[in-house]
């Protein structure tokens, strides 16, 4: 249901955050479109 949704959701955005982290030069990381 839904909340499998919203957790894919946070995954992406705990991972984007971590790869911005490691990499502030990446001004813009988005995973969605892999």
């Amino acid at each position: 249901g839904e909340n499998i949704v919203d957790r894919v959701g946070a995954e992406i955005d705990r991972i984007e955050r971590n790869l911005r982290k490691k990499h502030p030069y990446l001004r813009h990381v988005d995973l969605e479109v892999l």
